[in-house]
């Protein structure tokens, strides 16, 4: 059995499949069974090999997805229902609908995502097995912060927690399941309820250790990356126009959203497979889990970026698009002069969206400002407003143009008001909503703004259509790595595929400039 608490120092891993190997990665520490490693509309064979020989028998074990139309499958620790619990916790008063948006039209639903799981009992029961599939993944991120002593996190209170949790979603499974409250069971609606039991049970930060981990990683990577961005040319473009140091800051952007560690396999099967056959080192401490050091930690970020660069061009690719509306050089109209950015994971995702913040703002010029936003609680694996900060603060120390930013307030840090994995604009902090609506005075057409929204739950499974809601002239820059069958087949893409599209807003409101 996987489970076996025996030594090991590599998996191999193959797939019936050529299309799709599967290899899971995790960032330092971060312990992932491999019973959950679940592949779809394919079986995969899982073989460990003992540290001792290696010639020693191979432990296996199988994991295999329906094919039908309404499984779904999500990488681990990194679920693909991601959603935000609006209002931001138990007491919701005082958040705000986003200055930029039509409050009263706007909705965060993705059509086919969230909504479906109302409609449609088979779905919703899909997505009910797929949150108690992910259950093992939280209760080894919920020891790891226990021993770690972070995050106030004590594994009884997690334990309460997941009997509870369990039980609702065993029960939502029932085809004739309706919530008590009478609302309609929307997967955002799902996924709020589970942060209320979250908060109800006292589970504190569960993933705190590893965002931790993710996060210290980062920084070490930090320095190497804004090196490369400093040594690119002004003069060297793409053959469409796209400066080189805004590809490559692109490119850290979906690494990093690649590289969380629930979807980190994706790079494997790139970097460290041949033949559908992979081999990397696991921890030796005798947990069922994967582990990586810190220089394969840096060796396989570097892989992601090489995968996610922009050579033949992106599933979704406006980054000429972009370029061009940060400088208005074409002489597009205004160039854009203010912008918000709602983060997305902690440690190399965060990164990517201050290396983003810090290219744009070299763009945009001396004028111009951007507001770094994360959620004002705990959710996952997603950065927090106070995990930013810190990254931020140390990052600084080793970047004399984020310091300068920083200093001068064209680079600020604000909570987004959110406590969960999707991203409700209709309800933000009243701190963003302060900044947005004192600099709408000074920027007051709304052509000369950007909102950026970083990873799956923000831009695809919710605000996939925001471009509809925000103001007339608003910009709106989805970036993600799909990362989810759903997500592709939804798209017509492929898991792997990158998606980096601008919009503008059409949407013309009373009393707006």
């Amino acid at each position: 059995s996987p489970r076996a608490r025996s030594s090991v120092s590599a998996v191999s891993i193959s797939s019936r499949s050529s299309s799709h190997p599967l290899l899971v990665l995790a960032l330092p520490s971060a312990r992932l069974s491999a019973p959950y490693l679940v592949s779809a509309r394919r079986s995969c064979r899982f073989s460990f090999r003992s540290s001792a020989s290696s010639s020693s028998s191979a432990s296996k074990a199988s994991a295999s997805a329906s094919g039908d139309s309404s499984s779904l499958v999500a990488p681990v620790v990194a679920p693909t229902p991601r959603v935000v619990a609006r209002g931001g916790g138990d007491d919701d008063g005082g958040l705000l609908p986003l200055p930029l948006i039509d409050a009263e039209k706007y909705r965060h639903v993705s059509p086919g995502v969230c909504d479906a799981c109302a409609s449609d009992a088979n779905i919703r029961a899909a997505w009910a097995q797929l949150l108690i599939d992910q259950i093992p993944a939280h209760q080894v991120q919920a020891r790891r912060s226990e021993q770690a002593n972070v995050g106030g996190v004590t594994y009884e209170a997690y334990e309460r927690f997941e009997q509870a949790y369990h039980s609702w979603l065993e029960d939502m499974k029932q085809p004739d399941w309706h919530p008590a409250s009478g609302e309609a069971p929307t997967l955002l609606w799902m996924v709020r309820e589970k942060e209320r039991l979250v908060r109800e049970y006292g589970c504190g930060d569960v993933f705190a250790a590893m965002k931790d981990e993710e996060g210290q990683v980062a920084l070490a990577l930090y320095p190497e990356l804004c090196a490369e961005l400093d040594g690119k040319s002004e003069l060297a473009l793409s053959p469409d126009g796209v400066p080189a140091v805004l590809e490559l800051a692109l490119a850290c952007c979906l690494a990093g959203n690649l590289f969380d560690a629930g979807a980190a396999w994706l790079i494997a099967s790139e970097a460290n497979c041949v033949d559908d056959e992979c081999e990397v080192d696991l921890d030796s401490d005798g947990e069922p889990g994967l582990l990586l050091n810190n220089a394969k930690v840096a060796d396989t970020f570097r892989a992601a970026r090489a995968f996610c660069e922009r050579d033949g061009g992106w599933h979704y690719d406006d980054a000429a698009v972009l370029s061009s509306r940060l400088t208005a050089k074409d002489g597009s109209g205004r160039p854009i002069r203010r912008a918000v950015v709602f983060c997305d994971n902690a440690g190399a995702d965060t990164m990517g969206m201050v290396l983003l913040a810090r290219t744009i703002l070299q763009m945009m010029g001396d004028d111009a400002m951007v507001a770094l936003t994360a959620n004002s609680s705990p959710a996952l694996n997603d950065v927090t407003f106070a995990e930013l900060e810190a990254f931020v603060d140390e990052a600084r120390h080793a970047d004399a143009v984020v310091d300068d930013m920083l200093q001068s307030g064209r680079l600020v840090l604000l909570p987004s008001g959110q406590d969960s994995t999707l991203l409700d604009l209709g309800s933000i902090s009243n701190e963003l909503h302060a900044w947005v609506t004192s600099e709408l005075d000074i920027v007051t057409s709304h052509d000369e703004w950007l909102i950026v929204l970083d990873g799956m739950g923000r831009s695809l499974e919710s605000n996939f259509q925001a471009y509809e809601y925000v103001t007339q002239g608003t910009s709106v820059l989805t970036l993600a790595m799909i990362k989810s069958e759903i997500n592709a087949r939804r798209l017509e893409a492929n898991v792997k595929d990158c998606v980096v599209r601008l919009r503008t807003g059409e949407r013309q409101l009373k009393n707006t400039s």
